[in-house]
């Protein structure tokens, strides 16, 4: 018993594992396809994540669809929320403890986004449905709040493996008033 217990625990251990790589991987090439990084950092920073022995061709390939989902939706939001001038794109943003909620937060004055690759999953997650993006939208409101007028946030999961990234827009006094209430329960 004890040892199925250990497979399951060192499979679920492997598995984050390589979330994780994908999604490092899929960041740095956002980052590199955004000019944010040079062509050094972008070489250094792939060929640590390749030398994992974790990584994988699926890594790579997994990799390659969350960018390019990434990469849209940050073009999409810079289109239509005028970026450029008082708007910005947080890889890895942390919380008040300095632990990294999701893979990228979109701030604008008019606006604010939080996607999670969420790559090892194969069941279809529902962002307005799922604790964790819940979660995720609360931590973000937390931070970025005060640099938006925004009344809504939207929340995106990017499944690289299912070949999706399914959004939603949520109210954020609603989200609040959830988590406000679950805290004095």
């Amino acid at each position: 018993m004890v040892e199925g217990m250990m497979y399951f625990m060192n499979y679920d251990y492997r598995i984050k594992l390589k979330e994780e790589l994908i999604s490092q991987l899929s960041i740095v090439k956002a980052l590199f396809d955004k000019k944010m990084i040079d062509e050094e950092e972008f070489e250094r920073i792939s060929e640590r994540v390749s030398k994992d022995p974790h990584y994988s061709d699926y890594v790579e390939k997994a990799s390659d669809v969350a960018w390019t989902q990434l990469a849209l939706i940050i073009e999409t939001e810079i289109e239509e929320h005028g970026y450029h001038k008082s708007g910005k794109v947080v890889f890895n943003p942390t919380d008040k403890y300095g632990n990294v909620f999701c893979d990228v937060v979109i701030v604008s004055k008019n606006n604010i986004h939080a996607l999670k690759i969420v790559s090892m999953e194969c069941d279809f997650i529902e962002p307005s449905e799922s604790k964790e993006m819940m979660q995720i939208g609360y931590k973000t409101i937390d931070k970025y709040l005060s640099q938006t007028s925004s009344d809504t946030i939207d929340l995106t999961v990017i499944q690289p493996n299912l070949l999706i990234s399914i959004g939603c827009r949520v109210q954020i006094d609603s989200l609040l008033d959830k988590f406000d209430n679950r805290l004095l329960q």
